[in-house]
């Protein structure tokens, strides 16, 4: 309840985005080991989704800056997709301008979103968007599918085989999978992006620090030189 202008009494509206009304960046990402560091993004694939409608599409290969980028060891036409993709930073502004302040989704998303801050951070930008795991809504969601990969959760809506590859195959898998999340999600009663945030994530009790706490006596007994 909460009071109106008139101090009269009156049912408070839940606070929240419906889902309808909420703007989504569906995320793939592939990254390769190199000789100079580990886990270097060479590929982005993402979908704008409003109202379970796509609005728009970005796809980008990312040149890694190597001097020999056949030293990745992947099939010769993404390597060749690589040799003439962009510079990290044109990637980095291209996909900041791409999220703006959208809802990020993916499998395991805060993967995919500390190797892009990783690149962004080089040029002094970083990723602050709310997201959505797919990994941990699954685990609430279907508790008793034993998922080790995006792959077990297509298999089990009997989707298309991925190719984990390339992200342009990815993200269409992602985009399933997220609305069929989404028609569930509804049947279980929630209607804004916020109560799914609060969600998603494991349950973690809290710690029992009693067995820590001290007194100022204890304070008190503690000598006062070494």
């Amino acid at each position: 309840l909460t009071v109106d202008e008139h101090h009269r009494w009156k049912i408070a509206e839940r606070g929240g985005t419906p889902f309808p009304e909420a703007e989504f960046v569906l995320l793939s990402i592939v990254t390769v080991d190199t000789a100079e560091r580990s886990k270097t993004l060479v590929e982005v694939s993402a979908q704008k989704l409003r109202n379970d409608t796509i609005t728009d599409r970005l796809h980008l290969c990312i040149h890694p800056g190597l001097t020999d980028v056949s030293s990745l060891h992947l099939p010769p036409d993404f390597v060749q997709a690589i040799k003439g993709g962009v510079s990290g930073e044109k990637a980095a502004g291209a996909l900041a301008h791409f999220f703006g302040e959208a809802v990020l989704v993916g499998y395991d998303i805060q993967t995919a979103i500390h190797q892009i801050n990783k690149m962004l951070n080089t040029f002094h930008k970083t990723l602050e968007n709310p997201s959505l795991c797919l990994r941990y809504l699954t685990k609430k969601l279907m508790p008793a599918l034993q998922q080790k990969s995006l792959s077990d959760i297509a298999s089990y809506f009997k989707l298309p085989v991925l190719d984990i590859r390339r992200t342009e195959k990815e993200i269409d898998a992602i985009a399933d999978i997220f609305s069929r999340y989404q028609e569930i999600l509804k049947e279980q009663g929630f209607g804004t992006v916020e109560e799914v945030l609060e969600f998603q994530y494991p349950h973690i009790e809290n710690i029992d620090f009693t067995k820590y706490a001290f007194d100022k006596y204890f304070l008190l007994s503690i000598p006062q030189k070494p």
